[in-house]
């Protein structure tokens, strides 16, 4: 009794047991599938490897001027240092704002003149025959 209890409580989980036999299955047999790889050596690659080139031409020696020697700087001066009596420097001015330049104003458009609309003659009257 205590089976049917137990199998009535584990019975969805017994539903996808097979399922999940399938996907085991199924894992195992495409990581056991011996991948056969054979080299194929293209061997005009390495007759040309084979090859030994020509030395290449000597360049002629072109004798180079010398360096003109730059004189050596002298050392900057030693920082002045200010005594506590000194006045402080006065703070630096403001920055001046930068000019905005005026827009220039667009040209108006100039109307264009209306062709005017030419009179039509009026239709010729025809007379009746008698």
């Amino acid at each position: 009794m205590l089976t049917m209890y137990v199998l009535f409580r584990v019975r969805q989980w017994l539903a996808g047991l097979p399922a999940l036999v399938a996907l085991i299955v199924i894992v195992m047999g495409v990581q056991t599938r011996a991948l056969k790889v054979e080299p194929v050596y293209d061997q005009s690659a390495v007759e040309l490897a084979l090859i030994e080139p020509e030395p290449p031409a000597p360049e002629p020696v072109v004798p180079t001027e010398p360096l003109p020697v730059q004189p050596e700087e002298p050392p900057p001066p030693p920082p002045v240092v200010e005594s506590e009596d000194a006045e402080p420097a006065p703070p630096p001015p403001k920055p001046m704002p930068k000019p905005v330049p005026k827009p220039v104003p667009k040209p108006k458009p100039e109307p264009k003149p209306r062709p005017e609309p030419v009179p039509k003659p009026a239709p010729a009257l025809v007379k009746p025959a008698e």
